[in-house]
């Protein structure tokens, strides 16, 4: 599957932070969709997240990993190991310091820790997006504000 290359999902429950997400992508030149993570994202939202993916194949999945942490980053490693999911490039934000961690390392996502400057995010964003496979690999905070 090809995907919709000039697209970015949004996972996040926040409002607010949607908006705020969904206009840094859009000022990268992106279309961007939105899907909520809200209290009951493990059981309903995932299977959402798989149908969305493999309906329109965005290029990037722009996801908030929201508490508790080590469950929700077990969870999600599990299913971007199963799926059309492990295609897509990530960017994994959270407070969730220790389990961002173990994203990080065991997923190849790029991640960014709470809060975080919209400079390191959009640079994030621009390495997931890139056509450029090397340049769309994971990395971390540190790595893209340096």
């Amino acid at each position: 599957m090809s995907g919709d290359t000039r697209l970015v999902l949004i996972v996040n429950h926040n409002p607010e932070i949607v908006l705020l997400l969904d206009q840094v992508v859009n000022d990268l030149g992106f279309e961007s969709a939105v899907l909520a993570n809200d209290s009951d994202w493990q059981t309903d939202g995932y299977p959402a997240l798989l149908a969305y993916v493999n309906e329109r194949a965005p290029q990037a999945v722009l996801f908030d990993l929201p508490p508790p942490y080590e469950e929700a980053a077990a969870t999600l490693l599990r299913l971007i190991g199963e799926s059309e999911l492990a295609e897509r490039q990530w960017v994994v934000l959270s407070t969730g310091g220790a389990a961002l961690d173990v994203v990080a390392r065991e997923s190849g996502a790029a991640t960014l820790a709470k809060p975080f400057d919209l400079d390191d995010l959009t640079v994030l964003l621009e390495r997931a997006t890139s056509l450029d496979p090397v340049a769309g690999g994971g990395t971390d905070a540190a790595h893209a504000a340096g």
